[in-house]
């Protein structure tokens, strides 16, 4: 008999849900209906316990590449992909609330709204907000990068986005995979690039933040942008 039948019924996972709500359950017990079952040597509570104990929480799960999560045993493709499916799903629906009543006036709001596209991401990423005088988010897109692994960007191009969306202002940012949030002096460069582009087309660059893992700069707050 497996582990999951020895617990009682009222106490399994899923009846918890049913009775009491996803938020009744334990993060091992989350895990235990997201997998399902366990795998040949160990059940799916032991399974559960054994991914926390390897990453040391959720969050830490949540930044995880595919092929760390299917070090631990147990985790083939099947269940690892059930694992990344979760966390995704819990990504787009986080940024999707914040989407519907979104102001980026300030650099920890802007931090805070787009670190979920952040997550996960194992090479350089740029993402464009564009804004009203206010600072109400209109438009938002991932820029297309010349290089694989880092981040570049035509000014011209997000020039055009921002003529298009009639905004008062972009909102650049981008990640450093490395964790480091410290500007390069090739991104101090292109920030007073694009900033006297949009300049031209009186938009304004309202900020420049890079990400980093727990950290993040700003271009603003540091004063870094020539205008």
């Amino acid at each position: 008999m497996s582990e999951i039948h020895k617990i009682r019924i009222q106490e399994r996972p899923r009846e918890k849900i049913n009775t009491f709500g996803a938020s009744s359950l334990t993060n091992y017990e989350l895990l235990q209906v997201i997998l399902g079952t366990g795998c040949k040597d160990q059940g799916v509570v032991e399974l559960s316990m054994e991914i926390i104990r390897q990453f040391g929480s959720i969050y830490d799960l949540a930044n995880k590449s595919p092929q760390q999560i299917k070090k631990i045993k147990g985790l083939k493709d099947a269940k690892a992909g059930l694992l990344l499916a979760a966390v995704e799903l819990g990504r787009r629906i986080y940024a999707g609330d914040l989407r519907q009543k979104t102001l980026l006036n300030d650099p920890l709001m802007i931090y805070h709204y787009c670190l979920a596209q952040y997550q996960n991401i194992f090479k350089e990423k740029i993402i464009c907000f564009y804004v009203d005088f206010v600072g109400n988010l209109i438009f938002e897109e991932e820029i297309p990068s010349s290089y694989e692994q880092e981040a570049t960007f035509n000014g011209r191009d997000i020039c055009l986005s921002a003529i298009k969306c009639s905004c008062y202002g972009v909102i650049l940012t981008h990640n450093h995979p490395s964790g480091n949030a410290s500007p390069s002096k090739a991104d101090i460069a292109a920030t007073n690039s694009l900033a006297a582009i949009l300049e031209v087309a009186n938009i304004r660059l309202v900020d420049h933040l890079i990400i980093g893992q727990g950290e993040y700069y700003s271009f603003l707050r540091c004063q870094k942008i020539k205008l």
